[in-house]
C-alpha cells in the first residue's frame, strides 16, 4: 500500500476488501490511482469508490425457503455487521414465512469462531437426539470456515443443510440449495471497467435486485429424494422450492432495500 501511495499512477487501481480499511482508504491520495473500497455503505471523500453487497435480503429468502423445518443457525460470533445481517436475515425470513422453531448457537466470542470446523462437527455429533438423521432439522452455518464441520456432518449423517456464500453442494449432497453471494463477479466487472478505461461509480449497491445474490439449487439432492421414500416425504421437491422462491422473492428484495447490509 505504501508503494501504491508513493509510486502509483492514475492508471493504477487498488481494491480494498472490507470496511476495516475505511480509515486507510481515506489516507491514501487518490491522485496515485483509483481506489475501490468493498463492503462499505457510505460515499467516501477524495474520489474513492465504494460498493456494498447487500446480504440481508438473500438471507431472508433462504430462511423463508426452510420454513418447513426446525432451523438451527450456527453463528461464528456476534458483532460482525455482515455476519449479523446474514444470521438475522435467515431467522427473520424463516419466522416471517411461518417457521415455528428456530435455535441460534454462537460458537465463540471472537473471530476464532470462523475457524472451528472440528468443534462444530463435535457439537453436532455429541447431540444425537437433536441431529442424528434428523429429517426435521435444517442446519444454517453462518460461521466462515467453521461451516465445513456442519457440511461434513450433513453429508455423513443425511441431515438437511443450506449452503451459504457460494455453491456448497460440493461439500454435501444434503443441501437442497445454496445462497450465493457473487462478490467475484462484481469485482470482475470493476476490473474490466478499469482495463477499458471506464470510470467507477462513486457508490453502488448489489444484491438480489442486480442478480449478484441468488438461490442455486442442488440437483443431486433432489435425485436422492426420488430414490429414498423416507426422505421424499419430509422434503419439498425442487418445483416446490421454486414456487416458494417465486412467492417470497419480491418481499426479499424489499427487505434488502431497507437493511443496511
Amino acid at each position: 500500500m505504501n508503494n501504491f501511495t508513493t509510486n502509483g499512477t492514475a492508471e493504477k487501481a487498488l481494491i480494498l476488501c472490507g470496511p476495516q480499511y475505511e480509515s486507510l482508504a481515506q489516507e491514501l491520495h487518490p491522485g496515485a490511482g483509483r481506489i475501490l473500497l468493498v463492503d462499505s455503505q457510505e460515499e467516501m471523500p477524495n474520489g474513492l469508490s465504494t460498493l456494498q453487497l447487500k446480504r440481508y435480503g438473500g438471507a431472508w429468502l433462504a430462511g423463508a425457503l426452510s420454513k418447513r423445518h426446525e432451523l438451527h443457525i450456527f453463528k461464528a460470533f456476534d458483532g460482525d455487521s455482515m455476519m449479523d445481517a446474514v444470521a438475522d436475515g435467515i431467522e427473520d425470513g424463516y419466522r416471517d414465512a411461518g417457521g415455528q422453531e428456530c435455535h441460534r448457537i454462537v460458537l465463540a466470542d471472537s473471530y476464532r469462531g470462523t475457524n472451528m470446523p472440528d468443534e462444530l462437527f463435535h457439537l453436532l455429533y455429541t447431540n444425537p437426539d437433536e441431529y442424528w438423521e434428523a429429517v426435521n432439522v435444517c442446519l444454517a452455518p453462518v460461521c466462515g470456515a467453521s461451516r465445513m464441520g456442519a457440511y461434513a456432518y450433513s453429508n455423513n449423517f443425511c441431515v438437511y443443510s443450506m449452503g451459504i456464500g457460494e455453491d456448497c453442494s460440493i461439500f454435501s449432497d444434503w443441501l437442497p440449495y445454496s445462497l450465493i453471494y457473487d462478490m467475484g463477479e462484481i469485482i470482475k466487472t470493476y476490473i474490466n471497467q478499469w482495463l477499458a478505461g471506464q470510470s467507477w461509480p462513486v457508490h453502488k449497491d448489489f444484491g438480489l435486485s442486480t442478480g449478484h445474490v441468488r438461490i442455486l439449487y442442488n440437483d443431486r439432492f433432489f435425485g436422492l429424494l426420488n430414490r429414498i421414500h423416507y426422505y421424499r416425504e419430509n422434503f419439498p421437491q425442487r418445483d416446490e422450492y421454486e414456487a416458494l422462491e417465486a412467492q417470497y422473492i419480491e418481499t426479499a428484495k424489499e427487505k434488502e432495500m431497507t437493511h443496511a447490509y
